[in-house]
């Protein structure tokens, strides 16, 4: 019987019109015995939606260890959100100060801090330099699209951020705990299933396609999974 393959624990499902959970026991909470029920049911459909409902179990686990608050690098993904997160502000000054999306200065001052800051915790500047590229790229999309969701829009009389004491330091010192969470994420185990991870979390705040991709890019570039035995 396929029931046998449940793994002990407690699992959740719906089937029917009813909502039922196995105990340890391998009984349902009303207490009737669950592979009788599944003769009952259908046998080996009712069996079908168990194994459905372990696989997604599963599957919840293992996102889980991937980015739980305790495991290596698991702060990564809330890192890039939270960097992302400033983007709309960084947008709004640039709009009402008439300043391009585009800093390049800007951009290879941070890369080389960012470099710096990785080489004294034993990252190359390779590493380090391609994923914060993708998070640079991600940031102007972002700031692109702002732009374009508010065409004319007047900020002159908008109480502004201050660009260069408030969001700048902020956004040097989320680099820093990336830098951190980077290393973290190369040496852990879990580095593998990040880059997923990073891709949910990222769509579900909203962020577009093309962010997404960016940003998930800049992430594979810095974890370099080849080197890590990922698929």
């Amino acid at each position: 019987n396929c029931c046998a393959l449940l793994p002990f624990g407690r699992v959740t499902g719906f089937f029917g019109d009813g909502r039922h959970a196995w105990d340890r026991r391998g009984t349902l909470d009303e207490g009737v015995d669950f592979v009788g029920v599944g003769m009952r049911m259908g046998g080996s459909s009712f069996c079908f939606d168990v194994m459905r409902v372990v696989l997604i179990w599963l599957l919840g686990l293992v996102l889980v260890g991937c980015a739980g608050p305790g495991r290596e690098g698991g702060e990564l993904p809330g890192l890039m959100v939270e960097r992302l997160g400033w983007m709309d502000e960084v947008a709004r000054v640039k709009l009402a100060k008439g300043l391009p999306v585009e800093d390049a200065v800007r951009e290879a001052a941070l890369l080389d801090a960012m470099a710096g800051l990785g080489a004294e915790m034993g990252l190359s500047g390779e590493v380090v330099r391609g994923f914060f590229a993708g998070q640079i790229r991600a940031a102007k999309v972002c700031q692109e699209e702002w732009l374009a969701r508010n065409p004319g829009r007047e900020v002159q009389g908008e109480a502004l951020p201050d660009l260069a004491g408030t969001v700048r330091p902020a956004l040097d010192a989320i680099g820093k705990r990336m830098i951190g969470a980077l290393r973290q994420a190369r040496s852990g185990g879990n580095a593998c299933c990040l880059v997923e991870v990073a891709r949910g979390r990222l769509a579900g705040e909203g962020y577009s396609p093309k962010v997404i991709a960016a940003a998930v890019g800049g992430l594979e570039a810095g974890l370099r999974r080849e080197e890590l035995g990922c698929d």
